[in-house]
């Protein structure tokens, strides 16, 4: 018989749900839980220097891995800052789990008058798929299964749970038989495996794609990377079929892709890839996203054929093909039923496609300014084969079309309209999770500077990140040197005119370098 805290019961299901790391800024109503983690050399806390990092350092772990990641910060203002992170994660669709102490149970619901007391389950609700409050000691390991189910099923996303102090604080006698009870094995909580889809659906999207003879794919919500059906990239090559990659999945797919036409958003804006969209006469969607919904509203002549693991997202009558499956079961069936069509391949119209996707990237490399294009010239070659690369900033709007064409071990592309600087503890958590690959940050000074004190948690931890900034030009409105200020924060600087190698900076793992366009 033992003791137990709440805090230990919190950490014991993390354990058991695979949880390595924490991402985590300590406030003293998660004292319990830090006591435990500190107890279990298992699990580790990663200490940022601010809450949006929290979760920003979580969702580049989780995507570049496919392993759970946790963000906890604490109760009020920490969470309230924790949230622009979070948002992150809410639209690149990543099962971050987040959690937070709250004030104790009795002060909640109304609110007692407290110091950091706020309504936190509100504030989260309208950017995670599930959120809750822990109100009693033995319900914790339930809904932290519950939590994580919710995160990883259907079309993932970030969940949050809310822990009252009290329950954290509350030490029971705990038995062997009752901790058995009480935390059964994550296995009995959630499926993990095939969604083969059922057998009317799969044979009508079958026969529609047979008879396409002008046939285009778009792949959607980050399928394609570490955790979120990477296999999907064999089903395709058996499929045989042109496809898009949304910005969620694009940099899923690289140069050995053979039937990749490129980003979906950079094809649609280049006129000759619209033609091609608009002549299309079957449009196969997997994972249906902001981007592909675009993709939709241009090729109106095509029939539709939708592969989605949450039935929810189906779009109806719009779709002829609906199928309830996930998208290897799916397209390995489709790919099949293809290999058995007689007649000719649309061997013409692949070739077009591709011709057209490598017309669009051109397209959008030629309109990228001096700094820029000589930030891709370092990166050609061999030196992004093994590596990660997050790309923030102005860059971000051309590295889709420079990826496109090269070897990489999987390019992340920051939305420019979500969280500001994203791309910094991006990467940083990238690098924590894939300590054998170099990643690289492609960024400008701007989107650099918005979480810039976070290379003094990296540079602790030995999360070497290589840095590659357009640095605009001293002068008024630019008034920080850039290389001074990355040399205070332990890096080692190059300016692109001196002669360096990629290869070479890269070579430093563990140690952060920066090279300034």
């Amino acid at each position: 018989m033992k003791i137990t805290t709440g805090g230990e019961i919190v950490v014991k299901s993390l354990l058991d749900q695979g949880v390595r790391y924490v991402f985590s800024i300590i406030g003293g109503q998660m004292g319990t839980i830090y006591d435990a983690i500190g107890k279990n050399p298992s699990i580790d806390v990663i200490t940022p220097r601010s809450e949006t990092s929290t979760a920003l350092m979580a969702c580049g772990y989780t995507v570049t891995t496919g392993l759970p990641a946790v963000a906890m910060c604490t109760v009020g203002a920490g969470v309230v800052y924790e949230v622009g992170g979070l948002i992150k994660a809410w639209l690149d669709y990543l099962p971050v789990i987040s959690i937070a102490p709250q004030v104790q149970s009795y002060k909640m619901k109304p609110n007692q008058e407290n110091l950091q007391a706020c309504e936190q389950d509100l504030l989260f609700s309208p950017i995670t798929k599930f959120n809750a409050i822990v109100y009693h000691w033995e319900r914790i390991p339930q809904l932290i299964n519950r939590a994580f189910r919710e995160a990883a099923s259907g079309i993932p996303g970030p969940v949050h749970l809310d822990i009252p102090v009290d329950v954290l604080f509350k030490h029971r006698f705990l038995t062997s038989q009752r901790k058995k009870r009480l935390l059964p094995p994550p296995h009995q909580s959630r499926y993990i495996g095939p969604i083969p889809g059922d057998a009317p659906s799969l044979e009508k999207a079958c026969g529609l794609l047979k008879q396409a003879k002008k046939p285009v794919a778009v792949i959607g919500q980050g399928m394609g990377r570490a955790g979120r059906f990477p296999q999907i990239k064999a089903c395709l090559e058996r499929l045989e079929v042109p496809f898009l990659g949304t910005r969620l999945s694009a940099g899923a797919f690289d140069a050995e892709d053979s039937f990749f036409m490129g980003d979906a958003g950079s094809f649609a804006n280049f006129e000759a890839g619209r033609k091609i969209l608009e002549q299309a006469d079957c449009l196969l969607i997997a994972g249906l996203d902001p981007e592909s919904q675009q993709i939709l509203k241009i090729a109106q002549n095509a029939t539709i054929i939708q592969v989605e693991t949450d039935p929810d997202a189906l779009l109806g009558q719009e779709t002829a093909a609906p199928v309830f499956a996930d998208p290897e079961s799916a397209l390995n069936r489709l790919a099949e039923a293809l290999a058995r069509r007689k007649g000719r391949k649309p061997v013409a119209w692949k070739n077009k496609a591709l011709k057209t996707g490598e017309a669009a990237a051109q397209q959008v490399l030629k309109a990228a300014d001096g700094p820029i294009r000589t930030a891709f010239e370092l990166l050609d070659g061999d030196s992004l084969k093994d590596c990660i690369l997050v790309a923030d900033g102005a860059p971000a709007a051309f590295a889709p079309a420079f990826l496109k064409s090269r070897k990489h071990a999987g390019g992340h592309i920051m939305d420019q309209g979500a969280t500001a600087g994203a791309g910094l503890p991006y990467a940083i958590g990238a690098a924590l999770g894939n300590p054998d690959r170099s990643v690289i940050l492609l960024c400008d000074k701007e989107s650099l500077f918005h979480h810039l004190r976070e290379l003094q948690p990296a540079e602790e931890l030995g999360a070497g990140i290589t840095i590659l900034c357009v640095d605009a030009a001293q002068g008024p409105n630019n008034a920080a040197d850039l290389e001074k200020v990355l040399q205070g924060f332990g890096c080692h600087v190059h300016r692109a005119g001196e002669k360096i190698s990629m290869a070479n900076v890269l070579r430093h793992k563990g140690q952060a370098g920066a090279v300034l366009v």
